[in-house]
């Protein structure tokens, strides 16, 4: 798995996640981007992978649905190790 693999997997783990637990939570995009204190339509964006998530953000929904941070990446344990070393081959270590 290259670089631009890893990080699209773990964009489609996460928006699955958020997605699951915004409407398990009963929550419009609206609703929780307004008790996370994010734009709705970057809400939508990374419910659609089309946008990168700060770890900042991730805390303040994660708080907004009343859920763990590590819930929101439920079901990547199988390829954390596959994640870990594609980044550990990139220079500075982070998701591009």
């Amino acid at each position: 798995m290259n670089n631009e693999s890893a990080c699209k997997h773990v964009r489609a783990i996460l928006a699955k996640n958020l997605r699951e637990c915004r409407k398990k939570a009963h929550l419009s995009q609206q609703q929780l981007a307004y008790s996370a204190g994010i734009n709705r339509t970057y809400l939508s964006d990374l419910e659609n992978e089309n946008a990168n998530a700060s770890v900042d953000m991730l805390v303040k929904v994660s708080e907004a649905l009343d859920v763990s941070l590590l819930s929101l990446f439920k079901g990547l344990e199988p390829a954390v190790d596959v994640v870990l070393e594609t980044l550990a081959q990139t220079k500075d270590g982070s998701f591009r």
